[in-house]
């Protein structure tokens, strides 16, 4: 990343904003924020949970155990599961019957201005 002009608010959050629009917020408990210039945002735990939130409303978890969780804005829950299991809720409340993943339909996460797969055995 290139400079970033930093500022630190009274409540101990430390604000980094960079010349390519991608902004990075530390606050006091050890929350990273990052809000990048296509609307992705991506929040990263101390806990070691990773969460990115696109703008069409799709919010993706990655869970230290491999576990990755897609919640669409139609209200369908998708969780693949570090050992490649996935499960899906839609939104009527219906489960999707449990499969197993092959490598090509590993998910894809939002990673700032692109999207890229995540293979859920490397998280473990």
């Amino acid at each position: 990343m290139s400079k970033a002009v930093v500022t630190v608010s009274d409540n101990g959050t430390v604000k980094y904003v960079y010349g390519n629009g991608t902004v990075k917020s530390v606050s006091g408990n050890g929350t990273v924020k990052y809000v990048y210039d296509n609307g992705t945002v991506k929040y990263v735990y101390d806990n070691g949970t990773v969460k990115y939130v696109s703008g069409n409303g799709t919010v993706e978890s990655v869970y230290d155990n491999g576990t990755v969780e897609s919640v669409y804005d139609n209200g369908t829950v998708k969780s693949v599961s570090g050992n490649g299991t996935v499960k899906s809720v839609y939104d009527n409340g219906t489960k999707g019957g449990e499969t197993s993943r092959r490598k090509k339909d590993t998910p894809k996460v939002l990673d700032g201005k692109r999207a890229r797969r995540l293979n859920p055995n490397l998280l473990k």
